[in-house]
């Protein structure tokens, strides 16, 4: 596991990170909105469409980016047990997405 793919992947992490972020702001606007009584406030129809579209986004990082790029790291040809380890970590530790 080369120094390079391991901040290819940590790269990958903090944007999944960001879209997390941005995505937990619209799912708690969109917990705000009473949908008993419908959807007929554009306001309310703008937030939810906003909601869907960055889950869509975050769920695209998530398989186009982030797995591929833990594909690349870990079908790659293997290093010393130090570097294995030293990008496991940094890996692990840039995964934050306990939002939900």
């Amino acid at each position: 596991m080369t120094p390079k793919r391991c901040r290819c992947l940590a790269k990958d992490l903090a944007e999944l990170e960001k879209a997390a972020d941005i995505l937990h702001y619209s799912f708690d606007k969109c917990r705000q909105i009473d949908v008993t009584a419908g959807l007929d406030n554009n306001d309310a129809l703008e937030s939810f469409e906003a909601l869907s579209s960055r889950f869509a986004r975050l769920s695209d990082m998530l398989i186009q980016k982030v797995f591929r790029t833990m594909d690349m790291v870990e079908l790659e040809d293997a290093g010393t047990v130090r570097v294995n380890m030293d990008c496991r970590a940094l890996a692990v530790s840039e995964i934050h997405l306990t939002h939900f």
